[in-house]
């Protein structure tokens, strides 16, 4: 999200955004380099969760529009550049919507671990309900031998199944 977000801040606060757009779309290309808020291996050839979101922010008559505004210059300027349709991935749709309701730039990795601790609150939940974790360490344990010397766990005193 941040650094997604730091490109949108190039675009508003550049003298024509459509040209910055072109010239950081232009920049990752030569360079080899992923784009960040651009690209989903899975959604192709548009991410439903970016649609979805960026479809909430436009409805929303408080916000201003100036993150979204850059989010669809650079996304012009990254289909141009590329010579195909790269999608709008949800990293990139939250970095406008943050930005969008005044969450500062060098805030917003904060708000990429508060997310990823909300996912990991509902994988432990959903161990605790039903547990897989214990059943593949098992069974890597008995079916690959014990550091290389041979042994599988439950030969080399360990607990059994």
């Amino acid at each position: 999200m941040e650094n997604c977000s730091r490109l949108l801040d190039r675009i508003k606060q550049a003298a024509d955004g459509r040209t910055e757009a072109l010239a950081i779309a232009r920049e990752f290309r030569e360079q080899r380099r992923a784009l960040p808020g651009f690209g989903h291996h899975l959604h192709k050839p548009d991410d439903p969760r970016s649609i979805k979101l960026l479809a909430l922010a436009e409805a929303e008559p408080d916000l201003d529009g100036a993150s979204l505004n850059a989010l669809r210059l650079l996304a012009a300027a990254v289909d141009e550049t590329y010579g195909k349709h790269i999608t709008i991935n949800a990293t990139g749709a939250v970095a406008a919507l943050l930005s969008e309701i005044g969450v500062p730039t060098d805030l917003m990795r904060g708000f990429a671990v508060i997310s990823r601790a909300a996912g990991l609150v509902s994988h432990v939940a959903e161990e605790q309900q039903s547990p897989s974790g214990r059943y593949i360490w098992e069974t890597i344990a008995h079916a690959i031998p014990d550091g290389g010397r041979g042994k599988t766990h439950q030969q080399d005193g360990g607990e059994s199944a």
